[in-house]
């Protein structure tokens, strides 16, 4: 059958856990004219028991009202999902339209998602060499094996192997650390960094004066779990707004729109600077560490087979 569902299911291995796709589709039947309760009904066809639209229709089917389906669903899984049930929360507090409220979250996880993705992709590359360098060493004992050199019986038997053995898995042991200490420098902290300036445009969306917006944002992020700092920022465009005498609603989103711009290209330019600093523990560390645990031993067995040693 039939479903929006359809049009955004991904490969079985990357099931639709986080909001993004959910998001455009959801704000898309909404502005289509469909009620809430039915655009999540719809967005939950064919969804898997885990995934958050399913949990959201069960508690349906199961007559909890909408807004505390999702309040209670939300606020159990990532804090994307967490930002969606908060934008939901001031959405219907405020009386702001959802449809714009939810593309611009969707943005603001979308931006986040593929700076991840970029992450994994850049590390991929030495991810495998690591996996490739680890398995050598074991192909390399069992072919001396099968060709007579007991490459593993000289290294247990000589203080020389011994030695090599030891500082070659150090080698592997410290350039897997110092990959995952660049990895974790070059993550942004924070990836929803301009979620405060999200919510507070569409708390002033709706029916909301900027100081009561603020408030409720700040109460907001705080019940849901998602401990972001807001700044000063709401106040001075609420300063802004009133000197000029123009509407804050617009100023608040290119604000927010422009914050994830800046976060895009510091992510993007941690991404450049990874793929070259990973270089590093490849070149000093993992490429020693293979002469030393497959290279050594091999060296030492066919040593010991000749009678030299």
């Amino acid at each position: 059958m039939w479903s929006w569902k359809n049009l955004i299911r991904r490969t079985k291995g990357d099931i639709a856990v986080e909001p993004g796709h959910d998001l455009h589709y959801l704000a898309a039947l909404i502005s289509a004219g469909l009620r809430p309760t039915s655009a999540w009904e719809e967005l939950a066809r064919n969804a898997h028991p885990h995934e958050v639209s399913y949990q959201i229709h069960h508690a349906l089917t199961r007559g909890v009202p909408l807004a505390r389906a999702i309040e209670t669903v939300t606020k159990s899984h990532s804090e994307s999902w967490r930002a969606v049930g908060a934008a939901w929360a001031i959405a219907r507090a405020t009386g702001a339209p959802l449809a714009p409220a939810l593309i611009a979250l969707s943005d603001a996880l979308g931006d986040s998602d593929s700076t991840h993705r970029e992450m994994q992709a850049t590390l991929a590359g030495p991810k495998a060499t690591l996996r490739l360098v680890f398995a050598l060493p074991v192909l390399a004992l069992v072919g001396g094996a099968l060709s007579g050199v007991n490459a593993w019986g000289a290294v247990m038997s000589h203080p020389l192997g011994l030695l090599a053995l030891g500082v070659g898995v150090s080698c592997f042991l410290g350039a897997w650390w110092w990959i995952r200490l660049l990895t974790h420098r070059a993550m942004p902290t924070q990836p929803l960094g301009s979620l405060p300036l999200d919510l507070f445009a569409v708390s002033v969306s709706g029916s909301m004066m900027p100081g009561p917006a603020q408030a409720l944002v700040e109460e907001t992020l705080v019940a849901y779990g998602l401990e972001l700092p807001a700044g000063d920022e709401m106040e001075k465009l609420g300063s802004l707004s009133r000197r000029a005498g123009i509407p804050i609603a617009p100023l608040a989103r290119e604000h927010a729109a422009h914050r994830r711009r800046v976060a895009r290209s510091d992510a993007l330019r941690s991404v450049g600077e990874l793929g070259v600093a990973v270089v590093l523990p490849l070149g000093l560390l993992v490429l020693p560490g293979f002469v030393l645990v497959a290279i050594v031993p091999m060296a030492l067995g066919i040593w010991s087979g000749a009678g030299l040693a």
